[in-house]
């Protein structure tokens, strides 16, 4: 078994990813890396380990992640950021269509997929880091779980684990250009195709 694991936790408003190691043979000695997140994130003066929580759709079409959102955000009155990615694994709805509160455009996507997209941006980041640090990408996974009932609970798990396994592709897809925005067709289209593929994500 990898003596190597990525501990993924999606908060209200920020997100924070440690690489855990353990070397022993029983697995009772854990060094703790905490990763920086918010240097690729470019939000060092807010937090070097946390990842602001914002996902912001333009008038253009542009999807905008994290500080940039929340920046960009500023020059469109009444245009909403979704902000509270974990609200969304937890409530209803997550496979409804995203008003135009939220989407400006009239290309149509779920709140599902605006989680999706920020998934995408969580790991981008978390790429960055392991880069710099000299590990794999492709690292096994944990990730804290919303409170839930047993059953919801069981969905959800099954949920996240596809999707972080399909954020991973679409991270490395969009390595060069996430950090300044994608435009929403790019990411749709992206994210048809890894479906369509029927992948499994062991890690």
């Amino acid at each position: 078994a990898s003596d190597e694991r990525l501990c993924l936790d999606f908060g209200t408003a920020m997100s924070k990813v440690t690489l855990v190691k353990d070397k022993s043979q029983v697995r009772d000695f854990e060094e703790i890396h905490v990763l920086h997140l918010g240097i690729p994130g470019d939000q060092e003066e807010i937090s070097e380990t946390m990842l602001i929580s914002s996902v912001l759709i333009d008038p253009d079409g542009k999807v905008w992640f994290g500080k940039k959102a929340q920046d960009w955000s500023k020059y469109y009155a009444g245009l909403q950021r979704l902000d509270n990615i974990k609200r969304y694994l937890s409530e209803e709805g997550f496979n409804e269509p995203v008003s135009s509160l939220f989407n400006p455009t009239d290309i149509e996507i779920t709140y599902g997929d605006m989680v999706m997209a920020y998934l995408m941006y969580l790991t981008w980041a978390v790429n960055h880091c392991l880069e710099e640090l000299d590990e794999p990408r492709n690292l096994n996974r944990r990730f804290a779980m919303p409170c839930l009932d047993t059953s919801k609970s069981r969905d959800t798990e099954k949920l996240l684990s596809r999707m972080l396994g399909e954020a991973q592709i679409l991270a490395d897809t969009f390595y060069q250009t996430l950090g300044n925005g994608i435009h929403l067709s790019d990411f749709i289209a992206a994210k048809k195709l890894v479906r369509q593929e029927r992948l499994e994500y062991p890690f």
